[in-house]
């Protein structure tokens, strides 16, 4: 896993969201009942991809600036933000599954060990 993975996962998963908010809006509008909590937790998760988003470009701005490989104080953060972006994931394709359209699950990195 690498940070422009992450990246590359999260713009899609922002893509994803719009599309189900933009949907959303639409079948309310057209006063079509879904479920109330949907609306919260896309909004939530638009929230936590945008910060998801702007630690990614920080961690990868970092490690791009480094002359050497990347760090383990470097390599942690980007840990934790695999598993953020991981839940975060995860979360968005449970909502996008209750919307008429059913659009594709997004589909989260793979982590893989120090050697690969």
């Amino acid at each position: 896993m690498t940070a422009y993975e992450l990246q590359k996962t999260l713009g899609a998963a922002r893509t994803a969201a719009r599309a189900a908010v933009s949907e959303l809006d639409t079948l309310t509008r057209g006063g079509r009942g879904l479920d109330e909590g949907l609306d919260g937790r896309l909004s939530r998760a638009q929230t936590e991809i945008n910060t998801q988003l702007g630690t990614t470009t920080n961690l990868s701005r970092a490690i791009e600036g480094y002359s050497g490989l990347p760090t383990a104080a470097q390599r942690r953060p980007l840990d934790w933000v695999f598993d953020d972006v991981s839940r975060i994931v995860a979360t968005l394709n449970r909502a996008l599954a209750n919307l008429p359209s059913r659009p594709k699950p997004i589909v989260a990195p793979t982590k893989r060990t120090s050697g690969g």
